[in-house]
């Protein structure tokens, strides 16, 4: 931007018209000055610690961000305002509007943890967000690049599955460790679709660990999840985004449960089995606004899988796993595979409170490879 400024020399004399070019001048310099870029720009937007979390069940989620430099060189930026915008989908969050949240400029030197102050969050919603700061100039930064988050499953009675299991049960054996001769069992669900869903989120909660497939396909790079919990309360669930696996026709959705903490004796209560059990449910949404939702209950069948747990989890009782791969079935988890020996699964009704998982998941990181058997 160019700043011109023009004047008749006679205009000048005495104090007065000193002042007034003194006025002119730093006029000037003060519409350079905001046409600058700023000197800070936010990044690394997070939603309760979490980068685009899945299923928060968190009424009033803090938002946080970090500053970064424009100018590496230079000494003394910092932020002094802040503006979020909070959108219901990405179209309206580009074109600069909040039509969930607009929190307008709220001047603050504050860039973490503050709560989304908006219209109330219901179950299941998208919220797409983004923020522009002030520097200690009052030059207004660029917008950062969008982030999201989505809100999961906020009340108990938005759940409609049902805890599932198998009829396998857990008894303590002499020994050290002590042995576990029972597989970790499959479980899977075979259903048809007309046309693929726009958006599908299924939300998993097990005591034990779990892994999900859908059509063959294991989904995410978590291992062990959910992360620990005392099972005697609550159980914490896991939200897949799952719309991309999905397809007209038929398609499986398939949990592959691990026995883990389900058999750790102070987690044990009278309401569960001494064995994993999972709850699940997905909600999928088509064009045109149609909506389905798929739940765990007794029409899902399991099977025993080649995997077992050497052991039990109890104090200085940590055992591996024993794989048997003749008990291999590389389809348990597609359309084509016979489940002529397949069992009916197991209804259960534990007494647990169901709430999101809200840390960052295991994930394995390296592989160790032996150098000699």
């Amino acid at each position: 931007m160019k700043c011109l400024l023009t004047f008749n020399p006679g205009v000048l004399n005495g104090q007065r018209g000193i002042g007034c070019a003194l006025a002119l001048l730093l006029a000037c310099a003060t519409t350079l000055s905001a046409a600058a870029p700023a000197s800070i720009e936010p990044a690394d937007l997070t939603c309760e610690y979490l980068k685009n979390p899945v299923g928060l069940d968190v009424l009033q989620p803090r938002l946080s961000w970090v500053l970064r430099a424009t100018d590496a060189n230079a000494r003394g930026q910092r932020q002094t305002a802040w503006h979020i915008l909070v959108a219901g989908d990405r179209a309206t969050l580009d074109r600069d509007k909040g039509d969930v949240w607009d929190s307008h400029w709220v001047a603050s030197d504050s860039s973490q943890l503050l709560s989304y102050n908006g219209r109330a969050l219901r179950s299941g919603q998208i919220c797409w967000w983004k923020v522009r700061v002030k520097d200690e100039k009052n030059r207004t930064s660029a917008w950062s690049e969008p982030a999201r988050w989505s809100v999961g499953l906020l009340e108990a009675s938005d759940w409609t599955a049902k805890w599932i299991g198998t009829d396998q049960q857990f008894e303590r054996k002499q020994g050290s460790p002590p042995d576990n001769q029972l597989p970790d069992p499959w479980l899977r669900k075979s259903f048809s679709l007309e046309s693929a869903p726009t958006r599908a989120v299924i939300y998993v909660a097990s005591v034990g660990y779990h892994e999900l497939y859908v059509n063959g396909q294991k989904i995410g790079d978590s291992v062990l999840s959910p992360c620990t919990t005392d099972h005697t309360k609550r159980a914490r669930y896991v939200a897949y985004e799952i719309g991309d696996q999905l397809r007209p026709g038929q398609n499986v959705i398939g949990i592959w449960l691990g026995f883990s903490w389900s058999i750790f004796p102070p987690y044990r209560t009278a309401d569960k089995p001494a064995s994993p059990i999972v709850i699940a449910q997905a909600d999928l949404e088509f064009a045109g606004g149609r909506k389905l939702r798929l739940g765990t209950d007794s029409s899902w069948r399991w099977h025993p899988s080649p995997n077992t747990t050497i052991g039990v989890w109890d104090f200085m009782h940590f055992g591996g796993e024993r794989y048997d791969a003749s008990q291999e079935l590389p389809q348990w988890c597609e359309a084509t595979c016979d489940m002529s020996d397949w069992k009916t699964a197991k209804v259960f009704e534990p007494k647990l409170i169901l709430s999101a998982q809200k840390v960052e998941p295991n994930r394995a990181m390296k592989e160790i490879k032996p150098v000699a058997i």
